[in-house]
């Protein structure tokens, strides 16, 4: 019954985040690297290539820089692949060792692009491209 509840709290933690219930104070030392310096370690993630059509996406969020007007689309997709395709870069596709890793790295980056006072977020349709 160990793996079960394991499980379950990693699926409680998501529904926690997206509910906004979790405490957001902030924690000591966040301000000595910024965000956009830090990146997962690369063994918890590797990419792969996928064709849109085969991609299942659990949920989205697309922002639009408010000067060049370039879309930013960041996905969770089959619970534990992110999607993210920046301005005039090639999209990525990383899937990471488990659902937890994944949803963290999601809610990272949303938080990261929420932060930049340059996008806003996008109601737009969602359009990913093979990768």
């Amino acid at each position: 019954m160990k793996t079960e509840k394991e499980d379950l709290t990693g699926q409680m933690n998501l529904f926690e985040m997206l509910s906004g219930d979790t405490d957001q104070t902030e924690q000591p030392g966040q301000d000595e690297t910024p965000e956009e310096e830090k990146e997962p370690e690369t063994g918890d993630f590797y990419p792969i290539h996928r064709k849109a059509d085969e991609m299942h996406v659990v949920m989205h969020k697309i922002f639009e820089d408010m000067l060049e007007k370039e879309k930013i689309v960041v996905a969770y997709i089959d619970y534990n692949v992110i999607y993210y395709k920046e301005k005039e870069k090639e999209p990525q596709l990383m899937q990471y060792k488990g659902a937890k890793l994944a949803v963290d790295r999601y809610m990272e980056i949303v938080e990261r692009l929420r932060e930049d006072e340059m996008l806003i977020e996008d109601e737009g349709e969602l359009v990913l491209c093979d990768v």
